[in-house]
């Protein structure tokens, strides 16, 4: 039975569909199961591209579609375990930080057949449609179609369901789809093969995760924010949140240290704000202070969940604390109260979401709601007695951000936590003259932290010797919401064995931008002298580079989108979606246009000029955090459809070239979408995983503005 456009339509609208919720999934569980931060979303989106973009241009030499997508829809819910097993097979545990070396041979066996498989089904839907005499664009409108509707679907179930199940029902519905709509009724087997997987699904995926944390009971849970994990030995239970530890319940300490030595430096406390640390315990010490009122927001509904398998039931029911649900930096913004404690109680800032919250731009916007007598904490853990490279790192850059804002600063070291106090002017007090004067008021009652384990706890010489590390930041950047030290503390881990320096990343970063003009300027000479027309060579690359471009629009927006209060999952594939729109748009309309020289370089001056404004939108960083994150993503969505414009405005020209010419046969719309992708998939892993981090969103705009100039064709 063959194909007909309605079919090619379903299939291409499934593969946009389906797409984003695998990758979105696939996403979740990397960071999870490897500890990785978002710039393993860079790794991925380079597999995903590139695999593609072999697929779409070699495809596979067997054909039948029916096959293939059968494969596909199985994969969908099998990456997940593929996942751990390659992560076992490699001697990696859960909560560890991963070699970059281990990283990419785990991305790599676990995406690119599946990717490669996906773009080979498109090549062949694609070469049908044509031949029907389909226009191109109508295939990117309903792939941008499906990208739109599976970002929404997965905002709205990615917390309600494990991620395992939701892919295994993703396959059943794809499956379902073939057998109605398209009458494939031996797609019955697909969907009894997943309908018997399913029951089993949950339990092999904890069979899995158990492996993985060796000697432990594991019981998981999804949250809106990634993955929960709740371990258990010895009667002791421990959560980790996407691999990193939050709480252990036999923790009787940490909570003393976090709290005493920050609450002590106020005469009277009345309100207090701090963020995260529910499930910690800290409110019993707090409470210890008298507080008038507590505000406690917690970022993630299901750490508020979970909380009470380790804290007394009585702390959330004290009348003086008030529970808030939501973004903390966002609801402190919109506060018009002040405060005499802020704390936060949140893990080391490893993660661009979790970064936001230690940058100079936050800390400028804390300092607004504090009392003329308030100070300000947070802890950051390292190693006991040691700071390696990479924490000092981090450190210093925190610790200069709060001394640019902050009138007084100090840093205090207990074992392996190190707080950071900052105040309007006041004296910092030393934690054991502060926590003793609140003893012998009969304040606190401290069950660790008092005598000589409280003079041991903060012992002065190593004091000074890890403050003294911390404090010589003079050169060190400060953390910006633009230049999230998290990614290159993240870049240092991954390249720990090869023992780099953020100095070499750095010449590395400028030496790919003039690498990629100098490439430019020599597919224009080659395009002059070879091709008089002066277009195949320069427009082919152009798509390329406009292709890079997009992953410096759609990583840039992200970190916008970081600096608000939106979940990242559905930006994901709301701004795919709307690069994809983009491209079916500009493949429409450049067809229609007669010149279509005017309307490359109006497009292409479009984009500079989009750049400029994201360039400028960079300096208000403060602004767009008072934003929601739907309010903010849609700002960007224009960004995306007009650079995809771009590149879908290229198409046609180049594919009418190759026709001329007698190229590439059925396969040149494969082959320009080849070069898209190409460029795309080495944009997200030297821009994603190396620009970005180490130059910062402002330094990257800039020199992709010079760049982009230079690569527009203006002389066609």
């Amino acid at each position: 039975m063959s194909y007909d456009k309605r079919s090619a339509y379903i299939i291409v609208f499934l593969l946009g569909l389906l797409g984003i919720f695998a990758q979105t999934f696939i996403f979740r569980e990397l960071t999870a199961t490897l500890r990785a931060n978002e710039l393993v979303l860079s790794l991925l989106l380079f597999h995903w591209l590139f695999g593609n973009a072999l697929g779409t241009s070699f495809g596979i030499p067997v054909r039948g579609i029916g096959w293939k997508f059968a494969l596909y829809l199985i994969l969908i819910p099998c990456n997940v375990f593929l996942l751990k097993i390659y992560t076992l097979a490699t001697q990696g545990t859960s909560g560890e930080f991963i070699a970059l070396p281990k990283l990419l041979l785990i991305t790599t066996l676990l995406l690119f057949p599946f990717c490669y498989l996906s773009g080979s089904i498109f090549l062949e839907i694609s070469r049908i449609f044509i031949g029907l005499g389909g226009k191109p664009y109508k295939l990117y409108a309903v792939d941008a179609l499906g990208g739109f509707i599976g970002g929404f679907l997965t905002f709205l179930v990615i917390a309600r369901l494990p991620g395992v199940s939701i892919l295994t029902v993703a396959g059943i519905t794809g499956a379902l789809i073939f057998v109605v709509l398209l009458r494939r009724f031996w797609f019955v087997l697909v969907v009894v093969l997943l309908a018997i997987l399913a029951p089993f699904s949950n339990r092999l995926s904890e069979k899995l995760d158990q492996a993985l944390w060796r000697g432990f009971s594991v019981k998981s849970s999804e949250s809106v924010y990634g993955k929960l994990s709740i371990l258990e030995r010895a009667g002791e239970k421990y959560l980790y949140e996407n691999g990193s530890l939050t709480v252990a319940s036999g923790d009787s300490t940490t909570k003393e240290i976090l709290t005493y030595p920050v609450f002590s430096q106020v005469d009277t406390i009345e309100n207090v704000y701090i963020a995260g640390g529910i499930a910690l315990g800290v409110l019993g010490q707090i409470l210890e202070y008298k507080p008038k009122r507590v505000t406690v927001v917690e970022m993630d509904p299901g750490i508020m969940a979970v909380a009470r398998e380790f804290v007394p039931e009585r702390y959330f029911e004290a009348r003086e604390v008030q529970m808030k649900l939501g973004d903390p930096r966002y609801i402190l913004k919109h506060s018009k109260e002040r405060y005499d404690v802020i704390e936060l109680f949140l893990p080391n800032p490893t993660s661009g979401l979790i970064n936001r919250l230690y940058t100079k731009e936050f800390f400028a916007e804390v300092k607004e709601h504090l009392t003329t007598r308030g100070v300000f904490a947070f802890s950051l853990t390292v190693g006991e007695n040691y700071l390696s490279r990479f924490e000092q790192l981090m450190t210093r850059a925190i610790y200069r951000s709060m001394a640019e804002v902050f009138l007084s600063t100090s840093v205090f070291s207990a074992g392996s936590i190190i707080i950071m106090i900052g105040s309007l002017g006041g004296t910092i007090k030393e934690p054991v003259v502060a926590i003793n004067r609140k003893i012998d008021e009969k304040l606190i009652n401290p069950r660790f932290l008092f005598g000589k384990n409280l003079e041991f706890t903060f012992e002065q010489f190593r004091q000074k010797r890890i403050t003294d590390l911390i404090e010589l930041a003079g050169r060190d950047s400060p953390n910006t919401d633009m230049k999230p030290i998290a990614y290159v503390f993240g870049l240092l881990n991954w390249t720990r064995e090869l023992n780099l320096s953020p100095e070499f990343f750095t010449r590395i970063a400028y030496f790919v931008y003039i690498f990629l003009v100098l490439l430019v300027l020599l597919a224009k000479i080659l395009s002059y002298i070879i091709f008089k027309e002066r277009v195949f060579l320069e427009n082919l690359l152009f798509i390329s580079i406009w292709g890079a471009g997009a992953m410096i629009l759609q990583l840039s927006a992200l970190y916008f989108y970081q600096a608000s209060s939106g979940y990242l999952y559905w930006a994901l594939g709301c701004l795919t979606g709307g690069m994809m729109l983009g491209l079916a748009f500009g493949s429409k309309l450049s067809g229609s246009l007669q010149n279509f020289k005017i309307w490359i370089r109006v497009i292409g001056a479009t984009g500079v000029m989009w750049s400029l404004i994201l360039f400028a939108l960079s300096y208000k960083t403060s602004a767009l955090s008072s934003l929601k994150g739907s309010t903010l993503l849609f700002i960007f969505l224009p960004f995306m459809v007009i650079h995809g414009a771009m590149v879908g405005a290229l198409y046609p020209q180049n594919v009418n070239w190759m026709k001329a010419r007698g190229l590439f046969g059925d396969r040149r719309m494969g082959v320009a979408y080849t070069f898209d992708l190409t460029g795309a998939s080495f944009g997200a892993l030297f821009i994603g995983t190396l620009l970005i981090p180490v130059l910062g969103i402002k330094t990257n705009l800039l020199l992709w503005i010079l760049t982009l100039s230079i690569a527009i064709p203006w002389r066609l």
